[in-house]
Formats: C-alpha cells, structure tokens, sequence
C-alpha cells in the first residue's frame, strides 16, 4: 500500500473482511502512517457488498488459493476490474489487460506495481469484455442449458 500511495497519495483503500490478523494489520496501518488512506471495513453483509463494490476502480484478489471466487464474479457484474493471482478457475475468467489483470504472484512488490498498471490502464473495454465473459459462461440461459444437458445425460 505505501508503494501505491506514493503514486496515488489521495487512493483509499477499503479492506473488507476479517479475521486473525485483523489486529496486527491495524497495528501496521497505525505504525505505517496510513489510517486516512486505509479502512477496515471488516466483514459486510452480502446485501451491501454491491455497494461497496460499487465505490470501487479495483478490486484486488491476492489469494494463494481460490476456486473460483464469488467476489471476482460479483466485482465483474459491478462493472469493477479484477487484479488477481492466477490460481484456480481465475485464469478461465481474467485474461491479462483482456478482462482484468493477473498477477504472477503476491509479493508486496507485485501487488504494488500491478496495482499502478491497472490504475493508470482505460479500464472501460476490460470490465465490458469480462461482464460479456462472465454473462456468457454464468448468465441464467446458459446454466440452465448445463443444467439440463446434465440431466439428460449429454
């Protein structure tokens, strides 16, 4: 985050979630200087996490391990670009400044400079090319032609 910043100073960075490390990251964000740029939101109610997303430019997925997310298909539906690690059932979803930004790992360093490039890219074909993507593959007709294509047996 103080990498970002030093290119972003005015960015705020909204942590939602929670956990056992939740005190020890408010530690750091006191030691480092960042309270007027960090928040911790801390876990929000599925009902309202549209409209956090909503007050989003990024939303970042720093995972070792993932499926397939549900918060990277609902930041997408948001019309929010998705920077994440390659892990899982992401990679089907975010191809590289195609349908958001993957990252090759999670490193501080990694993050921060992935970060910047997805901030300083045109964002607008990214999040309408991953919304078609992911309507294309999640939308209702097209779970409900698996559905029925499980059930007969094809």
């Amino acid at each position: 985050i103080p990498n970002v910043l030093s290119n972003y100073n005015n960015l705020k960075v909204y942590l939602i979630g929670g956990g056992p490390l939740e005190k020890k990251i408010k530690e750091k964000i006191n030691k480092l200087g960042l309270v007027k740029n960090v928040k911790i939101v801390g876990w929000v109610n599925h009902v309202k996490l549209p409209e956090w997303l909503n007050k989003m430019q990024l939303i970042v997925i720093p995972s070792y391990t993932e499926a397939l997310p549900g918060i990277m298909l609902e930041a997408i539906y948001c019309g929010v670009p998705v920077l994440a690690n390659n892990v899982g059932g992401i990679g089907d979803i975010i191809m590289d400044q195609q349908t958001g930004f993957l990252m090759t790992d999670n490193s501080p360093k990694s993050i921060s400079e992935n970060i910047i490039k997805a901030l300083e890219f045109n964002t607008e074909i990214i999040t309408r090319d991953a919304y078609e993507k992911v309507v294309d593959e999640f939308g209702y007709n097209n779970i409900l032609k698996k559905w029925e294509e499980a059930l007969d047996g094809k």
